[in-house]
């Protein structure tokens, strides 16, 4: 991923046979993933970006997936405009095939949750709750 802006990143793919592409991603990103969510051996790419939807005229954070297609494009699977609750990070678990999703989320009190999700036909799904009602700090020794 390269960085043109403040607002502006570039996420790049280049294939074994040295074949190039490149996806324009013209938000702020706060943090970059990567892990096989569908389940097929292939690795997706998540994202993390700043901005307002059709629906939510507030700038908050999402959380975007690209597949690879045709080992080499990077083409958008799931755009998605909004989590449980108000996203604050998330990481991509690896450890498990197909890898899940972890969020870390602000509850109503202020305080926050962990949750994990993995992928169901189209975008996300909620799968559970690995804790709820915990501060910052324990929320990223968590995630």
């Amino acid at each position: 991923m390269e960085r043109i802006t403040d607002s502006n990143y570039k996420l790049h793919m280049v294939n074994c046979r040295g074949n190039r592409s490149s996806w324009n991603l013209p938000y702020p990103v706060y943090r970059f993933d990567y892990g096989d969510i569908w389940g097929d051996s292939t690795p997706e790419i998540v994202v993390g970006v700043e901005k307002s939807t059709r629906f939510d005229p507030v700038v908050r954070k999402r959380l975007f997936l690209y597949r690879i297609a045709d080992n080499l494009y990077v083409r958008p699977l799931w755009l998605g405009s909004k989590m449980g609750g108000p996203l604050y990070d998330f990481r991509v678990d690896r450890s498990c095939s197909p890898a899940r999703v972890r969020t870390i989320e602000q509850e109503p009190s202020g305080n926050y949750l962990v949750s994990e999700y993995q992928w169901r036909g189209f975008g996300l799904k909620f799968v559970s709750y690995i804790a709820r009602e915990i501060t910052e700090e324990e929320a990223k020794k968590i995630l």
